[in-house]
This record gives structure tokens, C-alpha cells and sequence, in this order.
């Protein structure tokens, strides 16, 4: 989730616009010292130097989870809301309002103005000096990935899935035998179900670099000891979930 105006990590989950012109031209007349009516007549007006607000700290994934209207959550529809607060001279975002939702009443402009605050802002400056200014923002609550037996017929027929018997031992080796006596390295990724208490309850491997060294077998065997830290909204049905992790192999250093 990326991109040039948006915030989250691999999510592109908020897009902030600061719409600040409007109110940085009433506050510059305030924030610059007037010249004297001599000086006027023939010194330009001064112009000033207006610095734009930026973000400094933005709610994390579990933030937007947990705002999640909760019977969207469990009917697998995506949102977005669009809120205008305003900035603070501390930074903080104040006196949401929202703008805007889509789908219209599904919660995602409740949610939107709950998770709003959870920004941090620098403010904007004029001549040097923080003013208060309104910010826009505009959240997109992505609907998450189910977990599901894949059927038969496309299941892997290379690497199929490897159940994980609760209380699974770690392997007695974890490095692929062949691969670490040729001091080869690698890089797997496995692709796990998981329970809505985090227990991983079966995986499988996607992909494995270099290929024919067994990568692959041993990481979805170290994926079955995994155990994740689920969150869901208030009020959702807990459900089993996907999760992708890639799982590098490298021969110690001596």
C-alpha cells in the first residue's frame, strides 16, 4: 500500500491532502508584524514563506482492524471514508468530521472518524511559525484475505499442503542437508492457515530459491510452529485466516 500520496506500508491505506492555502492566508496577517504606513507607500509587500503539514506518525494495520465496522468485517466488504480535521499546534488531529463514506451504511465513516486522531502531525508554518490548519484524509479499509481448504483440483501437486498436528516437534534439522553441505543459501515462501487463536493449522511453500534443495519442505515444516497474533474488530465473528511468510536460510558465518 503505497505510493506518492499514501500511508501504511504495504497497505496504501490513507491518502492525506492538507488544505491549508485558505487558512494560511488569514493567519499570515497575524504571524507577520504589519510595516509601519510610512514604509508602505514604497516598500513591496513582504511574501511568506509557508511550510505544508506533514505527517509524522499514522495508526498501524491493528489500528484500522480494530475500527473495522464489525458486520462489514464479517461479510468481506471493503470502505472508505473521507474526514476533515483540524491540525493543532501540538501536532494532533482534532474536531473530525466526516465528509464522506463508501459504501453509505456499512460504519466506515464511524470508523474513519475514530481512527482519524490517531495521526500525529507536524504543523504547518508560516514565516517559521506553526499555525493551525485543516487537513483532509482519505481511508481505505481493505477487506482481508479468508482461509479455506483449497480444493483437490488445485491444490499443488509438487508441495501439497503439510497438515500441522497440534504440538508439532521443530524438525531435527532445519537447513536442507544437501543445500548446506554445498554451502548453498535460500529463500522460501510459505503460504499458512491459522486459526483466530494464531495456531497455524496447515502450510505449504509458494515458491523456493534455488530449486531442488528442499527450501521449500523445511520452511512450510517451520511454518507449522508459527503462532500469530490475530486481531479482529469488536463484535466479528473470528475466522480462519491466510498468511504468506518468506523464510530465508543462510549458512552461518564463521
Amino acid at each position: 500500500m503505497g505510493g506518492g500520496g499514501s500511508v501504511g506500508r504495504g497497505c496504501g491505506l490513507v491518502l492525506l491532502t492538507a488544505c491549508l492555502a485558505g487558512a494560511w492566508a488569514a493567519q499570515a496577517e497575524d504571524a507577520v508584524k504589519a510595516p509601519d504606513a510610512s514604509a508602505a507607500s514604497s516598500a513591496a509587500k513582504p511574501s511568506h514563506v509557508i511550510v505544508n503539514a506533514k505527517v509524522v506518525a499514522e495508526p498501524t494495520p491493528d489500528d484500522f482492524v480494530r475500527v473495522y465496522p464489525p458486520k462489514a468485517w464479517d461479510d468481506r466488504i471493503a470502505g472508505s471514508a473521507m474526514v476533515k480535521c483540524r491540525i493543532l499546534l501540538s501536532g494532533e488531529l482534532s474536531d473530525c468530521v466526516l465528509l464522506a463514506e463508501a459504501p453509505l451504511g456499512r460504519g466506515f465513516g464511524e470508523a474513519g472518524v475514530k481512527l482519524a486522531p490517531l495521526y500525529k502531525m507536524s504543523p504547518a508554518t508560516v514565516d517559521g511559525r506553526p499555525v493551525e490548519s485543516p487537513a483532509t484524509l482519505d481511508l481505505k479499509f481493505p477487506v482481508m484475505a479468508d482461509a479455506g481448504e483449497p480444493p483437490e483440483d488445485e491444490a499443488p501437486v509438487d508441495h501439497p499442503w503439510l497438515a500441522c498436528a497440534k504440538g508439532t516437534a521443530a524438525p531435527k534439522r532445519y537447513y536442507p542437508k544437501a543445500a548446506q553441505g554445498r554451502n548453498v543459501e535460500g529463500l522460501a515462501t510459505i503460504e499458512c492457515r491459522a486459526l483466530s487463536n494464531g495456531e497455524t493449522t496447515a502450510c505449504t511453500w509458494i515458491t523456493e530459491t534455488p530449486p531442488g534443495y528442499g527450501f521449500g519442505d523445511k520452511a512450510a515444516a517451520m511454518g507449522c510452529l508459527m503462532r500469530l497474533r490475530v486481531v479482529i474488530p469488536p463484535g466479528a465473528t473470528p475466522r480462519p485466516r491466510l498468511f504468506k511468510a518468506p523464510v530465508r536460510f543462510a549458512v552461518a558465518k564463521d
